[in-house]
């Protein structure tokens, strides 16, 4: 399942693909844009550095590309070359584990999409699901459900856990920023409202909370445990950084055994890297892959390293004071760069880590185009208009948004050629599933 963080001042940020887009009708200079247009920038910005920072969305870059892997391994291991693939493609192997974890990211995401203009929250409890596959190990998965207002109830997940965080920072560090509803960007300090107001007088106090959570792997429910317990025991943190002190105390269960949060943070940044370098390795020439595999190690490095060396950054950010000035918020994005930016126009443009060039994060939109061909049939391709404005592609629409997997015939090939080649399907032809694809059209509300 790929879905879209969507943002109330109209941006949206893709998990996992590092792709933001953004309702402006021109490449904004972070230097010289609107107020308003940074602000909407700054807030899918932070969505990108929780993708790169957290244990919750590392974990959904790693189940995503072996979703996406599985496919393409089914096809090369039941189809010889030049057979005919019907796409959507459907594949049975590692089905269940691929699943399971589907099952595990829409339970703990939570309500993706909603939208409530205002909040005022009634009760908060858990709700434990047990109809999931039939895998070893789980019985069920606790989720958080909320009820609000007269009838409103929606279940509280990492999605309104991230969308609360990302609304705090853009109204503390941004100027001309939007007014969002309560649901989802204020659900967590409604929620401190009601359970614990006390301790949400601060507001970076709600933002430590949250990005604690997102250390583990169901943040809500760790979200429920932590304000429970410190209602509690009555306990209010001094500074928000004390929150993040009491991390290092957690034990994460990984099998027979249990590792330290920090630790396991590693372990999973450790698992992304190399799942995000497999996208695209070519072991008979490394010179093709070398520039790709060393963004990732970039991003990677000073993303492991800022969470660890200062699990708190994101208070450290707060504190420094406007975005726009922010020393801190500066050399991050000198170390990491953006996401791929897409305009109103369908144009793209991103701004690289110093010191790098050439493709790289273009080649996870390409992952992200492989997978709207091979699981949901979209042929069409979103790179078409980032491909016309480059040297040395002659896209045409011919090819690109009605076969694109042809692009592999020419001599000049874009970034989904490349994947395309690199995975093995130009062994193959592809073939739209007209006659279902039709009857979904026909029973679906769009």
């Amino acid at each position: 399942m790929i879905y879209k963080q969507p943002s109330g001042n109209a941006g949206e940020y893709y998990p996992a693909f590092f792709e933001m887009r953004l309702k402006v009708d021109h490449m904004i200079d972070l230097n010289t844009c609107a107020n308003a247009e940074f602000a909407l920038f700054f807030h899918e910005y932070i969505h990108f550095l929780q993708d790169i920072t957290t244990t919750y969305c590392l974990t959904n870059c790693y189940y995503i590309g072996e979703n996406i892997q599985s496919i393409v391994t089914d096809i090369n291991n039941k189809h010889k070359k030049g057979d005919t693939i019907i796409i959507p493609y459907v594949y049975n192997d590692n089905k269940d584990y691929i699943e399971v974890e589907n099952q595990i990211r829409i339970m703990t995401l939570g309500d993706v999409g909603e939208s409530i203009p205002s909040l005022k929250i009634t009760e908060w409890s858990k709700d434990n699901f047990t109809n999931l596959p039939n895998v070893e190990g789980l019985k069920e998965i606790t989720g958080i459900c909320v009820s609000a207002n007269d009838s409103d109830i929606f279940s509280f997940g990492a999605y309104a856990i991230k969308e609360n965080m990302a609304y705090i920072m853009e109204r503390l560090l941004t100027k001309d920023f939007k007014k969002s509803d309560d649901y989802p960007y204020c659900a967590a300090e409604k929620i401190v409202e009601f359970e614990y107001p006390e301790f949400g007088r601060d507001i970076l106090n709600v933002l430590a909370l949250c990005d604690c959570s997102l250390m583990f792997t169901n943040p809500a429910h760790v979200f429920y445990d932590i304000l429970k317990d410190m209602k509690s025991k009555n306990y209010v943190p001094k500074k928000p950084q004390d929150l993040y002190a009491q991390l290092p105390n957690a034990k994460i269960s990984t099998g027979n055994n249990k590792t330290d949060v920090f630790s396991h943070f590693k372990i999973i940044g450790e698992e992304a890297r190399k799942k995000m370098k497999s996208y695209f390795y070519v072991p008979n020439q490394p010179e093709l892959h070398e520039a790709y595999h060393k963004w990732i190690d970039k991003v990677m490095d000073y993303a492991i390293y800022l969470r660890t060396k200062t699990p708190h950054f994101l208070i450290e950010l707060c504190s420094m004071g406007q975005a726009r000035t922010n020393s801190l918020f500066a050399d991050i994005v000198k170390n990491v760069g953006t996401p791929l930016m897409r305009d109103m126009r369908q144009e793209y443009f991103s701004i690289k880590p110093d010191g790098y060039n050439g493709f790289n994060v273009e080649l996870l939109k390409a992952v992200k185009q492989l997978y709207n061909i091979l699981h949901d049939g979209k042929i069409d391709c979103e790179l078409y208009p980032w491909c016309k404005n480059s040297n040395g592609i002659n896209p045409t629409i011919d090819i690109c948004l009605s076969k694109p997997w042809e692009r592999c015939k020419k001599p000049d090939l874009c970034p989904v050629a490349l994947l395309w080649k690199n995975w093995g399907l130009s062994e193959y032809t592809f073939k739209k599933d007209e006659i279902n694809n039709t009857i979904k059209r026909i029973g679906s509300n769009e």
